[in-house]
């Protein structure tokens, strides 16, 4: 009787480990949710040949902005872990006031700008987990960008962000 209640749990193990690595290696896409700095919408299409192509309509308190990125997967042996890379670029709108507050020559300076538009390179840096039998992701990643933008201004930001993403 011990035996084969053991050797059932063994069978069921073996079914839903197989189903969890059926269900990894089957998704193509993702659409959910980055935080980060630039935090917003994010949608991935992740071919048979291990590349991707993310869009993300980002948010930030004072810019709207698009990114574009292409991205190679790499499957790390463990299951439901992939580690990706890419490259891409962006165009931001600046929507809304800000202020730059600094000291020069001992007197307290303010610079402002109002409604600029901004476009930079983008890198991606990044680890995913596929949640096994559920068709839930979830990422940690560096998004290095530079940027400049009409008002002359350039930006150079590392932008870490964690993924929330629907897989399918």
């Amino acid at each position: 009787m011990k035996t084969k209640k053991v050797l059932i749990v063994t069978i069921l193990i073996g079914l839903v480990t197989s189903a969890g690595l059926k269900a990894q290696e089957s998704y193509s896409n993702t659409i959910g949710v980055r935080l980060g700095e630039t935090s917003g919408l994010t949608y991935k299409h992740i071919s048979p040949t291990n590349r991707a192509f993310e869009a993300i309509l980002g948010y930030s308190p004072d810019a709207l902005s698009i990114t574009t990125l292409a991205e190679q997967y790499l499957h790390t042996g463990l299951s439901g872990f992939s580690l990706y890379f890419g490259l891409g670029g962006h165009v931001a709108l600046l929507t809304n006031k800000y202020y730059y507050h600094f000291y020069e020559n001992g007197r307290y300076c303010i610079v402002h700008h109002e409604g600029s538009v901004g476009v930079g390179a983008d890198g991606m840096l990044g680890v995913e987990f596929k949640v096994p039998v559920l068709p839930f992701a979830f990422s940690l990643e560096l998004k290095p960008y530079m940027e400049l933008n009409t008002n002359k201004t350039f930006y150079v930001n590392l932008d870490p962000g964690l993924g929330l993403k629907f897989a399918f």
